[in-house]
């Protein structure tokens, strides 16, 4: 098999050199090593131009086009038949690649396989508490957890992953409509496909950033998530059944109504109910709705009383992931 490596970076020099380095020295050798840079205006460009090593193939475009343009150009143009990412400001420890390859000739049944995390610093620092809460991935090892928790948030870190081009491919690569949730929706179009493992190593040093695109504004970052599992949740129930589906929304009130607002309507999901406030009372009411409409399922929103919720869902008939699904929401 070969092997890319895809780096994009935009005004990446305080990172970068790390980052490229820790490519470089990997135990394993046998890569090309595709580096985008995405109209930087920094010294990234001459970072990169001052490595010689022949397996470093660079694009300088004339202007920004985000990040998941550069993905999808960089895919486009690498000859691997499977995909290493690497972020710009990130460090792989040097047996990474030689772990997932390995892992990979282990279940070559798979169509991607991530890492565990350890997390790092940037110049300005952040507070432990959110480091701990970056460490949130490395909790789903397994691949049934990862399946589980791939309508929450991404149970992968995005610069630890291995996947197939192929499957890349047949998912439809990276959307282009998303600017900072484009893994969250690639992850679950491949697992339509196939399963994604984890090597249950750290391998990957994830560097934590307040002024990263997804921290910049939660609130954005939240809306393009919602919309992201809502259209696949859309997508997967019509291939099954042909028909719209058919939801009741549950969360707290703010977050139904920014779901109402901002997701409904964008998300060919049709809302037959908004619940949030004494939901055990309204059991009763979705039994009657299940009964009358034929709902298809119920959507969560995050809330502080989420986790008592799912036992009297699950008494009801609901099953997690099949026509009970919980969405990260912060709008509460």
């Amino acid at each position: 098999m070969n092997y890319s490596v895809v780096m994009t970076v935009y005004n990446g020099e305080d990172y970068l050199a790390e980052a490229i380095e820790s490519i470089l020295n990997q135990t394993f050798k046998d890569f090309e090593f595709i580096i985008i840079n995405d109209g930087s205006n920094d010294s990234t460009k001459s970072i990169i131009e001052s490595y010689n090593d022949d397996r470093i193939v660079a694009y300088h475009l004339d202007e920004n086009k985000g990040q998941t343009y550069c993905l999808n150009y960089g895919i486009k143009n690498a000859k691997g038949d499977w995909i290493f990412r690497q972020d710009a400001d990130d460090i792989s420890l040097p047996n990474r690649f030689e772990e997932q390859i390995k892992y990979l000739s282990e279940n070559t049944q798979i169509v991607g396989v991530g890492t565990l995390i350890d997390t790092i610093q940037g110049k300005n620092p952040v507070d432990n508490h959110t480091l701990q809460n970056m460490k949130w991935s490395n909790s789903c090892v397994s691949r049934e957890e990862i399946r589980k928790f791939r309508f929450v948030a991404p149970p992968i870190v995005h610069g630890t992953i291995l996947f197939s081009k192929k499957a890349f491919y047949e998912a439809g690569g990276y959307c282009e409509l998303y600017k900072i949730g484009q893994d969250t929706d690639l992850w679950i179009k491949l697992m339509e496909i196939g399963d994604i493992d984890k090597v249950n190593k750290v391998l990957y040093k994830y560097r934590v950033n307040y002024d990263s695109l997804s921290r910049k504004d939660e609130t954005e970052t939240c809306r393009e998530s919602m919309l992201i599992v809502s259209r696949n949740i859309h997508s997967i129930f019509t291939k099954k059944r042909n028909s719209i589906p058919k939801f009741v929304v549950i969360g707290p009130e703010k977050g139904c109504e920014f779901y109402k607002k901002f997701i409904e309507s964008n998300s060919g999901i049709h809302v037959v109910k908004y619940l949030s406030k004494n939901v055990k009372a309204e059991l009763k009411r979705i039994d009657s709705l299940n009964h009358i409409d034929k709902i298809n399922g119920i959507i969560l929103l995050d809330g502080k009383n989420y986790k008592k919720i799912y036992p009297l869902l699950e008494s009801h008939g609901f099953i997690y992931n099949d026509n009970l699904f919980r969405l990260w929401n912060i709008i509460t």
